[in-house]
């Protein structure tokens, strides 16, 4: 019975220690598998799971912060507009950068880039297109910033890796393209009146309408606040249940390609990215904190790094992303980027009357004002001697030409726009209105064409000669002809000289066209009476000649149609008198 007892308890102690070993054995294998998997597969840096299922309201994200800053979860700048003509609006700067971690030495290379006056100079665009983020779209950041022609562009916001789906608050140029359903993350916009704002925004603040965001991006880690690390904070801020890739603490320590994006004090946003590969090179958050103080950074918030981080400057990739192509890295399809383009005018179509160019509206020639919004015209009102339009500028009245209607008709012309030849004659002068002539003294007519006639002289031929013995003086000046002149025509010359211009003097130019023109229509008006008599005389005449050819065929036919009774009655008679005469003969034979 003893030996039987000790055979179990040996079975039982094996059974133990294999039942231990085996577990250690497992405990080992699991071990090996948490130590040697990777957190962040592919260069995927991004530290959630599942984005939408750990949601946060504002007042937590309120609640986690120092108690220092309030109830405010976010910073402004306000910033004015100061982009001078012909200023340089963006720089592209390399750097090399040497940092200690863990007390070891490391190297790191990236660019910066500083942007002037970013209300006009920067913008959030979507993937590939307008919309690309409600269709799922990923496109590289060249293809993206093919849409405002971007001098320099960035990856931006985060994005859901199996499809592709944007992550985050997302505004481009003053659109709203979509909310973060609630989830909280760090965000940089620029709103409507120009200001900067980073950090923390409630749903109210997304979609305040006063004030209206006109870029918006959301990131994950807000990295500086007011020229302080805020990493810790800001994890405590977005801190998460459930990780995806790595928890929230692993996502901030591990050394990798990261981009951020922010302002310095006088409010030029500023890009700053680091090349790099998951656990292999580039910069942790922390260090990457330090450099961005260095560069002189005030508030910035970390976006899309890992081998999403990609800088094209003028179409051109300038970067080493960690992606493989072949031998080659080549750039990964990323979700909505950030983009630096040349100056937008404002309005951005300069009031639908200009051109903008580098930032300055080009006006049609109508239109003037830094936004092409004022009418030249309106500025002097076509000086009084025209109509202001807005689709010609000034219309110039008769007689005025110019931009403005300040230039009076040379000589010569008159009209509208003073494009027609005036026809006075002998030094006349034309009236620019109308083109009606001013002759000069001794001159008359409707073109200063006619002397003026004897007996009358000086301007428009309106003066009498107050000659002793003659009605004739000098045409311009009224002077008698001396005795010499008067000698050299008879008696009968200055009769009929005085007789011709008792009846032509006093009659101005203007009368004399009117009186032609009278003269021209009764002319023409019994030339008229004349022509009509005519005609209804030979109406009238061939009314008759038909009238009689009628009745003569009438009487003709009817004589015709008596002969024709006449002659078959006579016919008629001889036959009678034929059948008569036969009879008789047949008689007399019997």
């Amino acid at each position: 019975m003893l030996d039987l007892l000790e055979i179990n308890l040996q079975i039982m102690r094996l059974f133990v220690c294999f039942s231990t070993a085996f577990l250690h054995i497992l405990a080992l294998e699991h071990a090996s598998i948490e130590i040697t998997s990777d957190p962040f597969p592919d260069d995927v840096l991004t530290p959630y799971k599942d984005y939408y299922k750990t949601k946060r309201t504002h007042r937590h994200v309120r609640d986690c912060q120092p108690i220092f800053h309030g109830n405010r979860t976010h910073e402004t700048l306000k910033v004015p507009s100061h982009l001078k003509p012909g200023q340089t609006f963006v720089q592209v700067k390399n750097f090399y950068h040497r940092y200690t971690r863990l007390n070891k030495e490391r190297d790191v290379v990236g660019h910066v880039v500083t942007l002037e006056d970013p209300f006009r100079t920067f913008s959030v665009l979507e993937p590939k297109e307008v919309g690309g983020c409600s269709t799922y779209k990923r496109a590289t950041v060249a293809e993206s910033a093919q849409q405002r022609k971007c001098w320099v562009a960035t990856n931006a916001g985060f994005f859901r890796t199996k499809d592709g789906k944007c992550y985050g608050n997302v505004f481009s140029d003053g659109r709203k393209v979509q909310d973060s359903g609630g989830v909280q993350n760090a965000n940089f916009g620029i709103r409507k009146d120009g200001s900067i704002l980073v950090g923390y925004l409630s749903e109210d603040m997304v979609d305040d309408e006063e004030n209206p965001f006109v870029q918006l991006v959301s990131g994950v880690i807000w990295i500086l606040r007011n020229g302080m690390v805020y990493i810790s904070e800001s994890k405590t801020a977005e801190c998460r249940e459930t990780e995806e890739t790595g928890s929230m603490d692993l996502f901030a320590d591990v050394v990798s390609a990261r981009t951020a994006l922010g302002h310095d004090r006088e409010g030029r946003v500023m890009i700053v990215q680091t090349d790099g590969k998951t656990h292999h090179r580039g910069i942790d958050l922390y260090s990457f904190a330090r450099l961005l103080l260095k560069f002189g950074l005030v508030n910035a918030i970390n976006l899309d790094g890992g081998g999403s981080a990609t800088m094209v400057v003028n179409n051109t990739l300038v970067n080493y992303p960690s992606d493989e192509c072949g031998h080659f890295t080549c750039s990964r399809k990323v979700s909505t980027v950030v983009c630096a383009h040349e100056p937008d005018c404002i309005p951005k179509d300069c009031s639908g009357h200009g051109q903008c160019v580098m930032g300055e509206c080009l006006c049609d020639s109508h239109w003037t004002g830094d936004s092409c919004d004022v009418l030249k015209c309106r500025q002097h009102n076509c000086s009084s001697n025209g109509k202001c339009t807005t689709e010609d500028g000034c219309s110039c009245f008769p007689g005025w030409k110019g931009e403005n209607c300040s230039e009076g008709c040379p000589s010569g012309l008159f009209g509208l726009n003073c494009s027609r030849e005036c026809q006075c004659q002998n030094d006349g002068t034309c009236d620019p209105i109308d083109g009606h002539c001013t002759c000069t003294p001794g001159w008359t007519g409707a073109f200063c064409q006619q002397r003026c006639f004897h007996g009358s002289y000086g301007q428009n031929c309106l003066k009498i000669c107050k000659c002793p013995h003659t009605c004739d003086c000098d045409p311009v000046t009224g002077e008698c002809p001396s005795e010499n002149n008067l000698s050299m025509l008879n008696s009968t010359q200055r009769w009929l000289h005085c007789e011709l211009d008792s009846k032509m003097k006093g009659t101005s130019p203007k009368e004399t066209v009117v009186q032609s023109n009278n003269e021209k229509g009764a002319k023409m008006e019994e030339e008229f009476s004349k022509f009509f008599l005519w005609f209804v005389a030979v109406i009238s005449v061939c009314a008759v000649s038909l009238l009689a050819n009628l009745f003569l065929i009438y009487l003709a036919c009817n004589q015709a149609t008596k002969k024709g009774i006449r002659f078959k009655r006579n016919r008629k008679h001889e036959r009678l008198h034929l059948f008569n005469d036969d009879d008789d003969e047949d008689e007399d034979y019997a």
